[in-house]
């Protein structure tokens, strides 16, 4: 992926979303929107996005990850992981879905229910990876 000094301006992510729509950007250039800016070690958005996707193992590694897990990729502090952790809680919250079969377990609370729908591992229960 080119840095962003190397693109033109009318390429660069900002101004191609604006011409283009959201829908002609990869999720690198999505990411580098939501991130802003880059690193003050040369690293641009657009480099920073490409790597954090890289490190989270995608989109799909991304939106499952919490903050801590956010906070741990060089480059991510608290107010980055809270931008992107937004960002995915916006689309989830977007995303039409059909009535829970199974209905919801009386005995689970809605924390867990909602860990147990968006994939991930509700607090105090241990995953072992083979």
């Amino acid at each position: 992926m080119p840095s962003l000094a190397e693109l033109s301006p009318d390429e660069r992510p900002r101004e191609r979303l604006l011409r283009c729509g959201a829908h002609a950007l990869d999720s690198a250039e999505l990411l580098a929107l939501v991130l802003g800016t880059g690193r003050g070690s040369g690293e641009d958005a657009l480099q920073l996005a490409t790597r954090v996707l890289d490190e989270a193992g995608g989109v799909d590694g991304l939106a499952g990850s919490g903050v801590e897990a956010l906070q741990s990729i060089q480059g991510i502090g608290p107010v980055r992981a809270a931008r992107i952790r937004a960002g995915f809680e916006l689309a989830w919250r977007a995303t039409p879905r059909e009535p829970l079969d199974p209905p919801l377990d009386p005995e689970q609370t809605l924390a867990e229910e909602v860990a147990r729908l968006r994939g991930q591992v509700p607090p105090g229960e241990r995953v072992i990876l083979a």
